[in-house]
């Protein structure tokens, strides 16, 4: 499972062009490392093999070529042609396959192609040696010698399921431990996130691996056999790319109603995105796991999802809301948790999108809940929301310069605000922390706000 270079969807980790040092110096370490062992373990590979690996490393650069990308992973289908190596002429074997794997026309697009494949290079042969050590080590045996071919019979399965297993587990925990590093110091994310995210992909590494067992055990028997994985091969990448369509569509479904709802109000062009990003931070901060950080970015995106109801005379109002408008208003919340509710995929996060307007001592709005009755990823929403609405231009007023609005946020910390979500938002602080929208409109003259500043109910 190489790292890849792809641009985030959902993600909201920020990918910037340039590498950073970090990745760079483990990348070369990684691969040099790496080069190393493969020279001082040369010796060790069979010359009468040569013909078979230069073959079955030709598929797996051609398989890696064709490699599905999900999200910030590429599930390489070169995996079972490594395993196959591995069971039949040993970890040099399979560290050769899994190096020339990462070779593509991408590796040599850009520096960071280079870099970027260097780090893949390094991980998957040093992944493939330890493996293949702990493998033997479990007392597994090579299929292939100098001078005969010879697979696993009945009789071998009591002996060699424990190696087939130490193997199968080795290498997908491996490969998804160091991809997961790679991404941590490329995208300058936090090591556990992309851990937690690494290893939901063990396992269909797994299952790639139980394929290059059964690979080598018939190569082991009839070489040309070898020809019959190519079909299953191809059937799985397609399999993937479905998975990825479906994701890519989840997606893009987000984005559509993000869209719809910026387009009613152009004032709030920006905000769900920027509600998502620093709900996200706060997440982050207070060591949220992956998963609840990736609910809230969505809840995020689609926290207004309501205000697609709202006649635009009211989103565009310069003035004080009528109280029947204002009650028109504060129906958003409620009307968007039901549209959400209705998307089966989403439906979940319908409970953050409907309580993103309850204040923390109760007097918030639709249904008046009190602290912890509020659920967590509501309260972070509420703060991040409230933050980006005072710090951007709207209708009725300009907008608040960060430092006022970091004040407002103490000063309603306990009262408007959960004062832990207050608190891990304010270790995230930094001077830009803040809409562009916010910085432009400085200084400039505000009008009524239809609702309290820190509301977020612009």
């Amino acid at each position: 499972m190489p790292v890849r270079n792809c641009e985030g969807r959902v993600s909201g980790v920020s990918k910037s062009p340039s590498l950073p040092r970090p990745f760079v110096a483990l990348g070369i370490s990684t691969v040099s490392l790496a080069v190393v062992l493969i020279l001082v373990l040369w010796s060790t590979l069979a010359p009468a093999m040569w013909a078979f690996l230069i073959l079955i490393g030709l598929l797996a650069v051609i398989s890696e070529n064709f490699a599905p990308v999900i999200g910030n992973y590429a599930i390489s289908l070169a995996m079972p042609l490594a395993v196959c190596a591995m069971l039949l002429q040993g970890p040099s074997a399979a560290a050769l396959v899994a190096g020339a794997s990462v070779l593509s026309a991408w590796t040599f697009s850009s520096r960071r192609g280079l870099v970027v494949s260097a780090y893949n290079m390094g991980q998957l042969i040093l992944v493939s040696l330890a493996a293949g050590w702990f493998y033997l080590r479990l007392g597994g045996r090579l299929l292939a010698t100098a001078s005969v071919t010879s697979p696993f019979y009945a009789g071998d399965f009591p002996r060699v399921l424990l190696p087939l297993f130490g193997l199968a587990i080795a290498l997908a925990v491996g490969n998804a431990a160091m991809t997961a590093l790679g991404i941590a110091v490329l995208h300058r994310v936090r090591l556990r996130d992309t851990l937690e995210s690494a290893i939901t992909h063990v396992p269909s590494l797994l299952a790639l691996v139980a394929v290059g067992i059964l690979m080598a055990q018939v190569t082991a028997t009839r070489f040309v056999a070898l020809i019959l994985f190519i079909f299953p091969l191809v059937v799985a990448r397609d399999l993937y790319q479905r998975y990825r369509s479906l994701k890519d569509a989840y997606t893009d479904t987000i984005r559509s109603l993000v869209g719809a709802i910026e387009a009613k109000d152009p004032y709030t062009r920006g905000h769900s995105e920027r509600v998502a990003a620093f709900a996200v931070e706060i997440g982050h901060a207070m060591s949220l796991d992956a998963k609840s950080c990736e609910k809230l970015e969505t809840a995020g995106l689609l926290h207004d999802l309501g205000k697609i109801a709202l006649p635009r005379s009211i989103l565009t109002k310069p003035g004080r809301l009528t109280p029947a408008e204002l009650s028109l208003m504060r129906d958003h919340p409620e009307a968007g948790a039901a549209m959400v509710n209705r998307i089966p995929s989403l439906s979940e996060l319908s409970e953050y999108v409907v309580q993103h307007h309850e204040r923390y001592s109760g007097s918030g709005y639709p249904s008046g809940n009190v602290g912890a009755d509020v659920h967590l990823l509501s309260r972070i929403l509420t703060v991040a929301d409230a933050y980006d609405a005072m710090t951007s231009n709207r209708a009725y007023r300009a907008a608040m310069t960060c430092e006022c609005a970091r004040r407002v946020l103490l000063e309603e910390s306990g009262a408007q605000f959960d004062p832990a979500v207050v608190a891990a938002f304010q270790r995230t602080w930094r001077d830009e922390v803040a809409s562009p929208e916010a910085i432009s409109v400085i200084g400039k003259p505000g009008t009524q706000s239809p609702e309290p500043a820190a509301s977020g109910g612009a």
